[in-house]
């Protein structure tokens, strides 16, 4: 691998490995241009010159492990998914909530609601989150501006007896802070950096769903009568090579043998693209040379 010098100016010297972490991202970059917005998201969190997350991380002050994990998940989505990335960075959404996906006929028709309003409409609670199956009486639904952890949210499997539709695929909703500084907020006590709306959050102010690639197309005639994005992610436990854990260790682990796949899988990617784009540039110029005849 070759080392690249990487000049943090936010890069708290108590973390180990964090340089280490950011030149294993930056050495995946395609291009000039990928590597540039990396560079300042790793070193600033910002994307062109604004500032991407929360100062104070909510409910959880002063632990520069959590600044890390929301840098070095939006790295990994850039690479992974950069269509997805652009579409974030450039609506400012930044604040994520991860379910699963037998939630969505509900959040169809009453928008994202609280296990406590589900059960006042009398209907079951769906997803498989612990603290909403242990505290029927929850009355909040949580955002975070952790990509990872909302993530990890999703991956709760939903509960068996309501599962009716069979939908086990993990879903991440994204919004942005002028949405939800619309609602009544709280910083319920939590492990966790997250904001709490009370009660429900309207369809009308979640601007993008993400679900796995193959399931863009489901969800996207499940939701054609939105105008919300439906887009792709690929961040998903198994596909990561670089994990910051700031709830039991403090640390942030890089796995070498996933980065190596990562790398050759992605090289692999791109020389395909590179190839398609080289077809298609002959295809062009053969067909602008018929055209002159």
């Amino acid at each position: 691998m070759t080392d690249i010098i990487v000049n943090l100016s936010y890069n708290p010297k108590d973390i180990k490995d964090y340089d280490r972490a950011c030149c294993y991202l930056l050495s995946l970059c395609k291009d000039n241009k990928e590597l540039k917005v990396m560079n300042e998201l790793l070193n600033d969190g910002s994307y062109n010159e604004r500032k991407l997350f929360s100062d104070d991380n909510f409910n959880m002050k002063g632990n520069s492990y959590i600044e890390a994990k929301k840098r070095i998940g939006m790295a990994m989505l850039l690479l992974t998914n950069p269509e997805t990335f652009n579409i974030l960075m450039e609506n400012n959404i930044v604040y994520f909530h991860g379910t699963n996906a037998n939630s969505l006929p509900g959040i169809l028709k009453n928008g994202l609601c609280s296990a406590s309003k589900i059960n006042n409409m009398g209907e079951n609670v769906k997803t498989g989150e612990l603290s909403t199956n242990k505290n029927k009486g929850r009355n909040f639904i949580s955002f975070t501006d952790v990509l990872d952890d909302a993530v990890d949210y999703s991956f709760f499997k939903p509960n068996e007896k309501n599962n009716i539709l069979n939908l086990d695929f993990p879903i991440i909703f994204g919004t942005t802070k002028d949405s939800l500084d619309k609602y009544k907020l709280l910083s319920i006590p939590s492990d966790l950096p997250e904001i709490d709306v009370i009660d429900s959050f309207s369809l009308n102010d979640i601007r993008i769903i993400m679900v796995p690639s193959d399931k863009v197309d489901y969800v996207s005639n499940m939701l054609s009568s939105t105008t919300i994005k439906i887009m792709p992610i690929d961040v998903l436990k198994d596909k990561t090579f670089c994990y910051v854990d700031y709830r039991y260790d403090n640390k942030i682990y890089i796995f070498q043998d996933k980065y190596e796949d990562f790398k050759k899988k992605r090289n692999l990617e791109l020389s395909v693209s590179l190839i398609n784009n080289n077809y298609q540039e002959i295809a062009d110029f053969e067909q602008n040379n018929v055209s002159r005849k």
